[in-house]
This record gives C-alpha cells, sequence and structure tokens, in this order.
C-alpha cells in the first residue's frame, strides 16, 4: 500500500477574466499569461516529479465561456501527457445546466484530465490514493459541500485527498464568504490526508492538512497580505502532517 505520494495544488486560474480596467494591449497580455501559467505549472509537475495536478475551482472566470476560451486550458494542459489534471468547479464556473463541465465532457477529452462533476470518490496512483471531490451545482449553495467527505468510503490504508471550492470560517463573516462556507475541521472530521481548497487568491494553511493555493497568476482581489502567484508542491503520508512547498510562478504582480 502506497505510503507517500506527492502532487501539486493549484486553483483559481479565471480564464477568460474580463480585466476591464485595462486597455485592449495590456488586456491581451494579462489574458495571456492566464493561460501561459498552465504551462509553467505543467513544467514544475514534470521537474519535481509530481504527475497528479489538483485544480480546486474556478478554472474558468465566468459560467459561458466562448467555445476558445473553453478548450484552450485543455490545448495546455494536453501537452503535459505525463501529468493527471483533475478540475472540479468553483463557484464562477459551477456545475449547472450547459455549464463549462458539461460542455466540455461533450468533447473527446485527453485521458490524462478527469472533470469531476460528482461527489463520489475516485482512484488515483493504481486506487492507492482516492479523490474526495466536493462539487458546486449553484454558484451560492447554502450547505457546506465537503460535508459529504465524512461519509465517502475509500479502502483501508488508501491516501484520502479532499479537493474542494469555498470560504472556511475563519475568513470572517463578509459577504463573500456567507456562501459555499466550509467547516475549517472538515480534513479531521473526514479522515482527510490533505484538503486541497480553492476561492481564497492567495495561499494560506488553515491547519496541517488544509490548505488555499492561491491564484497562480495574481489579480486586484484582496489577499490581506497573503501569498499571491504560487502553487504548492504537495508531499502526504499516513498520519504525519502534509509537507507544502509553495513555487512562485505568477509573472505580474
Amino acid at each position: 500500500m502506497l505510503v507517500a505520494m506527492r502532487f501539486l495544488h493549484t486553483s483559481d486560474w479565471q480564464i477568460g477574466k474580463a480585466f476591464r480596467s485595462f486597455d485592449d494591449d495590456v488586456l491581451a497580455v494579462l489574458s495571456a499569461e492566464r493561460l501561459d501559467v498552465i504551462g509553467r505549472i505543467g513544467k514544475l509537475a514534470m521537474d519535481q516529479e509530481a504527475l497528479v495536478v489538483l485544480v480546486a475551482g474556478d478554472v474558468f472566470d465566468g459560467a459561458t465561456p466562448g467555445l476558445d476560451t473553453l478548450l484552450r486550458p485543455i490545448e495546455r494542459m494536453k501537452q503535459f501527457s505525463q501529468v493527471e489534471w483533475h478540475l472540479i468547479p468553483g463557484n464562477h464556473d459551477a456545475h449547472t445546466s450547459n455549464s463549462p463541465w458539461e460542455r466540455l465532457l461533450r468533447q473527446s477529452l485527453p485521458s490524462n484530465i478527469v472533470i469531476h462533476t460528482a461527489p463520489e470518490p475516485r482512484p488515483i496512483a493504481d486506487g492507492e490514493a482516492w479523490i474526495l471531490p466536493a462539487i458546486l451545482t449553484n454558484r451560492h449553495m447554502s450547505f457546506d459541500p465537503t460535508a459529504a467527505m465524512d461519509e465517502m468510503e475509500t479502502p483501508p490504508g488508501a491516501l484520502r485527498i479532499g479537493l474542494a471550492h469555498g470560504s472556511v470560517r475563519v475568513f470572517g463573516s463578509t459577504e463573500h464568504s456567507t456562501h459555499n462556507v466550509l467547516s475549517p475541521n472538515r480534513a479531521a472530521s473526514a479522515r482527510l490526508d490533505y484538503l486541497a481548497l480553492g476561492d481564497w487568491h492567495g495561499s494560506q494553511a488553515i491547519d496541517d492538512r488544509t490548505w488555499y493555493s492561491g491564484t497562480p497568476e495574481p489579480d486586484d482581489f484582496d489577499i490581506g497580505g497573503a501569498g499571491g502567484g504560487q502553487v504548492l508542491l504537495v508531499d502526504v503520508s499516513k498520519d504525519s502532517p502534509a509537507t507544502v512547498t509553495p513555487f512562485d510562478l505568477g509573472r505580474f504582480l
């Protein structure tokens, strides 16, 4: 049985972000960088022998991206055929009727790109580790989508890795954090070896098994001084705290 695993944790790519406050020339550069950083993530995965990448929601900035916007990140991930990419919906691209995810699943996707649209455990690493995904089926949900993880069954001894998008309570009671609220104790209650979170745009540790990766390419989202422009390299093993190493991949401040 696998005793350890290495992977990358990222989120909030926001592909298709409009950048309306900039002129067309700057907008084009910033939009391109949202895609180019996927290549840097893939290269980091190869360099660090972390051949699983978890993308914790908000791959797209909106619910109805054009076909070109929809397919471009797929083409970037496809270039790294040795890397297995696991994606879930976020609040910006929730899994609603005719969501980006439904549209992508109607396409012929490469086998190394896995889209999770149901809260069901899924094996990776030949079944020695399992991803437990939380799925947003609306932009704003009134219940904790990670609660289902507590009841998800996985084989004895297998690594349990949660993947979710939302706000933990420690971020306060602002309007942003009153929707899709996640329990800060989910890693313990669901017996997770690691919980990969998206939504907060700066990297942030909640506990020794729960992290926000932040967006890999910074924007004007208020992250309160937390690190932006990072991807997390994660080493997990049973019954030990995760070892998390941030890597700076962002190009613009």
